[in-house]
């Protein structure tokens, strides 16, 4: 009897083993899978800081979406299948069909010998170790996690290379002129724009259009790249406007998990200078305009822990009365409308100003509102022109109302289109070699972009040089000002195009925690 126990107990623990690596195995495929068919291949920092609902905010409409869907392809779908394959096993094992007994000779001569090499017993093994590897290498793969591993033994580091804005000097150039003389700013991020968009044999339709009509004759770096490790909207934003890449401040070494950025910190980046900051410090005022909820991604913690004034988001638009939303947020038409008054009275306060906005209605999933043309078979076609429609009719207005004779424009996509495999845009551009960001660039002086290849770290000390805050050797972050083909020096433009990857890539853990050094100060952290 004993024997007897201890046979079924190991059987137990054998089955148990076998259930859980085919359970992980099938939710690491469902994951992958899900991933992929949602936004395309992935970073480990992407996955860790920009889960959906990471941000700690109450979840949109839209990001609510990815959440069911997430849950039910990853996790009940794969789930389900192994709990059908196992009962399918247990009715076999216990119930044998009646002519099993009339069976030949020779047939139960050969289960007999299957039996006796214990054949049966390997195959739920190897079956089990099959799906738990094929599951562990297809999600690693899909969340770039080879990448990762390999930029943490690089011993090259951005550090060596990162130069930030002294606030004093900033403070000093705006003195030297007058209130009147000192350019304004209007950022705009343009959700997922980028060059291909535009291209009218690719697509049904040119989809930049008419922002390509009303920036006519505006600077534009020819090939405006996403920098390695990029590709989300909080990504987009902190590089163009700290020139460093979005990344938390390493593992082991610090008392904040990445899965945490400034959610429950107290500031977003605190040893940083960016955009904001030196615009701060030199006497503007810095205000930010966005359909969706800042609160998402911890954006508005960001926003308001370098430099910005006014933060007016969802929840802002919901309260004054909007009514125009989708899913992620208010409409880019009355977005803009809104742009054009806050513009007005920020204009008319004789205060230097930089007002940034940021657009949604290109953003997944497609969402056509009825003052847009839906005139192309793909949804989302119809959805970002008609967003670059409205684009375009702010930028009109600002010339119109005479407001580009003292301001520096500055259009840019946050990111390249994120393409899942089989959705909007895959086709079109998955084999497409040279993916770029659009961005124009409008100034009152005459300026000449010198490079015609740099990616959005660069675009930091781009803006200052624009509005003569920057630094004499034209480095901001680890970019390097666009209007110089060369600097005093060593920079990133010393550095070949693989060695430059391997640079931005790097974990460069001594700078990220020098630019986290403060977080968490009194924050109270969940048990």
């Amino acid at each position: 009897m004993a024997i007897k126990r201890l046979v079924k107990r190991r059987t137990a623990v054998r089955t148990t083993v076998f259930t859980l690596a085919v359970s992980i195995g099938a939710v690491l495929l469902g994951a992958a899978s899900w991933i992929r068919r949602t936004f395309g291949p992935i970073s480990v920092d992407q996955m860790l800081m920009h889960l959906p609902g990471a941000g700690g905010a109450e979840t949109t409409g839209a990001e609510s979406g990815y959440v069911v869907t997430f849950l039910l392809q990853a996790i009940v779908l794969p789930l389900g299948v192994v709990v059908v394959a196992l009962a399918i096993a247990v009715a076999n094992h216990r119930f044998k069909r009646p002519e099993l007994a009339n069976v030949s000779k020779v047939r139960k001569g050969l289960e007999r010998i299957a039996d006796s090499i214990r054949l049966v017993r390997w195959v739920p093994c190897a079956l089990s170790v099959g799906v738990f590897v094929l599951g562990a290498a297809v999600f690693v793969q899909a969340v770039g996690l080879p990448q990762y591993i390999r930029s943490s033994q690089t011993s090259l580091t951005m550090g060596s290379y990162y130069a930030a804005p002294t606030l004093g000097d900033a403070r000093a150039v705006s003195s030297e002129a007058n209130v009147g003389d000192k350019k304004n700013l209007v950022l705009i991020f343009l959700e997922s724009m980028e060059t291909a968009l535009a291209d009218d044999e690719l697509f049904e339709a040119n989809m930049l259009a008419p922002l390509e009509e009303a920036t006519e004759g505006w600077e534009t770096i020819p090939a405006l790249e996403q920098y390695p490790g990029g590709g989300w909207t909080m990504a987009g934003i902190v590089g163009t406007e700290c020139g460093v890449p979005l990344r938390g401040p390493g593992v082991g070494k610090s008392d904040i998990n990445s899965n945490d950025i400034g959610v429950y910190s107290e500031s977003y980046l605190p040893g940083a200078t960016c955009l904001g900051d030196v615009l701060s410090d030199a006497g503007y005022t810095n205000t930010f305009l966005g359909g969706a909820d800042a609160e998402f991604a911890a954006k508005e913690n960001f926003l308001r822990s370098h430099g910005y004034d006014v933060v007016k988001d969802l929840p802002y638009w919901q309260e004054s009365g909007e009514t125009e939303f989708s899913d992620w947020g208010l409409s880019d038409r009355a977005l803009m409308e809104q742009a054009k008054h806050e513009v007005t009275e920020l204009h008319e306060s004789g205060v230097p100003f930089n007002l940034t906005l940021l657009t949604l209605d290109s953003h997944e999933p497609s969402n056509i509102f009825d003052y847009c043309s839906a005139d192309t078979k793909s949804p989302m076609v119809s959805a970002s022109r008609c967003s670059m429609e409205q684009v375009a009719g702010f930028v009109n207005y600002l010339d119109e109302m005479g407001y580009l004779e003292d301001t520096v424009v500055v259009l840019t996509g946050d990111h390249r289109k994120m393409i899942s495999e089989g959705g909007n845009f895959w086709d079109e551009l998955s084999a497409h070699d040279d993916r770029t960001i659009f961005n124009r660039f409008w100034t009152p002086d005459e300026i000449s972009i010198a490079r015609e290849r740099t990616d959005q770290l660069s675009m930091f000390p781009t803006m200052l040089d624009l509005l003569d805050l920057g630094r004499e050797d034209k480095k901001g972050g680890i970019g390097v000002s666009a209007l110089v083909s060369k600097t005093e020096g060593m920079s990133v433009l010393d550095l070949g195009d693989g060695e430059y990857a391997e640079v931005v890539e790097s974990r460069s853990a001594d700078l990220y925690r020098d630019l986290w050094r403060s977080i968490r100060t009194n924050a109270e952290i969940p048990e």
